[in-house]
């Protein structure tokens, strides 16, 4: 393991509060700097690749990741926010990845701002090159599904999908994400959440949601593919990729996670 080329994920807590707004030092589980007034709080995520150190074991210090993001990005994001509050934030991150990764002594591999749980903006190499970044917008649906291949026997069945293939069903509370690549200059017109949640709501979630995926979706149905959630990440994608272009952007790949420990991906890439 020593020498080995690993990827380290830090999440930085901060503040950005309204002008004028008294200083609070904070701490790092609450953010700093802290909040005050009607302040709002974010969180950065910052990876990092190299090579582990033979002595230490340490990648990097992680209180020196800290103190680079808040020394290079926040004060970045705090002017953004502070001169041009109506802007995308989107438009703000470029900035802030190229005067991290300056003063990064490793190499920056992806920095995402999230704005709040559901909403997230990342910036990484590959959009950095395309003058890009990718909006992360995530939604809740309930859904019920079988899991059941016709050609196969009932016992067949039963061995492979176990109690995912009770005749009635099962159910799972889902989240998607997806993940859409928007231009960050200012000469193009930007995709909106407000718009992206439009059609998702109108394609997704008015399709899907508090449904029987195999009996009221007939992409699931007889004749459709297995309801998995490999299977649903895909359709999901080919369903809104085109909706999404129209709106300016591209789709880059949508998540579809049916608890804590399953999700898929849809499509796959090459690593950044």
């Amino acid at each position: 393991m020593l020498g080995a080329m690993v990827r380290l994920t830090r999440t930085v807590r901060f503040a950005i509060n309204p002008p004028g707004a008294p200083t609070r030092a904070g701490e790092g589980f609450c953010g700093r700097p802290g909040l005050s007034g009607f302040g709002a709080l974010y969180e950065l995520e910052v990876s990092i690749t190299g090579e582990v150190g033979t002595k230490t074991g340490y990648l990097m210090d992680i209180k020196a990741i800290d103190a680079l993001a808040r020394e290079q990005c926040v004060p970045i994001l705090e002017r953004h926010a502070h001169t041009r509050p109506t802007e995308d934030p989107a438009l703000a991150m470029p900035e802030a990845f190229d005067a991290l990764a300056r003063a990064m002594p490793l190499t920056l591999e992806r920095l995402v701002l999230r704005l709040s749980p559901m909403h997230a903006i990342e910036v990484n190499a590959m959009t950095i090159k395309r003058n890009a970044a990718l909006m992360c917008l995530s939604y809740d649906f309930a859904a019920s599904h079988r899991l059941h291949v016709a050609e196969l026997t009932d016992e067949e069945n039963r061995r492979l999908f176990g109690k995912c293939n009770w005749e009635n069903g099962h159910g799972h509370n889902y989240q998607f994400e997806v993940r859409i690549e928007v231009p960050v200059h200012e000469a193009t017109p930007q995709i909106t959440p407000a718009q992206v949640d439009g059609v998702c709501r109108e394609l997704i979630l008015q399709r899907y949601d508090h449904r029987h995926l195999n009996l009221d979706c007939e992409e699931f149905g007889e004749g459709g593919v297995n309801p998995t959630v490999e299977n649903i990440a895909r359709v999901f994608y080919e369903r809104l990729a085109p909706a999404i272009e129209r709106l300016g952007g591209r789709l880059h790949e949508v998540l579809v996670r049916e608890s804590d420990r399953t999700s898929a991906t849809y499509p796959v890439h090459a690593p950044i």
